[in-house]
């Protein structure tokens, strides 16, 4: 499943186009009613409300970079968020290794080296050549099985997970991380996953998440 758009809610615009675009150095387009940065392939859009909203999503980086990620993220003297002694989290089940940090919004943000891909390096790391797409999104919703039954008929697979409160579908190239909105916080911090809206554009769907329910669509 390739993620081509994310459409989310911030709260605090101007930092994010200016740490998207001055830090990271992805192309920022800033609109009066959006936010646009292109993330490879696919396109991270925020849409300016008064409330706060903050989200869970990762980007896909060739496997070869994570090391290499970490240095730059350390250079720019951005938080690494981490549990326990390791900066860069293992994930042997899903062959793929994380380093997870934070913008001014509070989003948690995750560079995830997935050896599935086979995505090979352009160049030294720098997000603009090795951000290849938006890799994982995360919706919190109220009931997580009856949201995977709903995300499963439309026809995205299961990948991994099988409880009461987590299951992730899709593949790797793309995954929805559905989760329990009471029950989870988002590794690896202490930060609890809340049902913000969010709108997920695939190549054959459109998911909304609207207070803790998901909405499917075609197209």
């Amino acid at each position: 499943m390739r993620i081509r758009e994310l459409v989310l809610q911030t709260h605090r615009p101007g930092e994010l186009a200016a740490f998207y675009g001055q830090v990271l150095g992805l192309p920022v387009q800033r609109e009066p009613d959006r936010l646009s940065v292109s993330c490879g392939i696919s396109l991270l859009t925020f849409l300016p409300v008064d409330a706060a909203a903050y989200y869970h999503f990762a980007f896909n980086i060739p496997p070869g970079q994570i090391e290499e990620a970490l240095r730059w993220l350390q250079e720019r003297e951005l938080e690494i968020l981490h549990e326990g002694a390791r900066l860069i989290t293992e994930f042997p089940n899903w062959k793929a290794r994380s380093v997870y940090f934070r913008d001014p919004a509070g989003n948690v943000l995750e560079f995830i080296a997935r050896r599935e891909l086979g995505l090979s390096p352009l160049q030294p790391f720098a997000p603009l050549t090795a951000v290849r797409s938006i890799s994982e999104i995360g919706l919190p919703v109220r009931d997580v099985p009856a949201a995977a039954r709903q995300l499963e008929q439309a026809g995205i697979p299961p990948y991994w997970g099988s409880s009461s409160t987590f299951r992730a579908l899709g593949n790797p190239e793309g995954l929805l991380i559905v989760v329990d909105a009471s029950d989870k916080t988002w590794y690896p911090t202490t930060v609890p996953a809340r049902p913000f809206p969010a709108e997920v554009r695939g190549d054959a769907h459109r998911i909304e998440l609207r207070q803790g329910a998901l909405f499917m669509a075609s197209g």
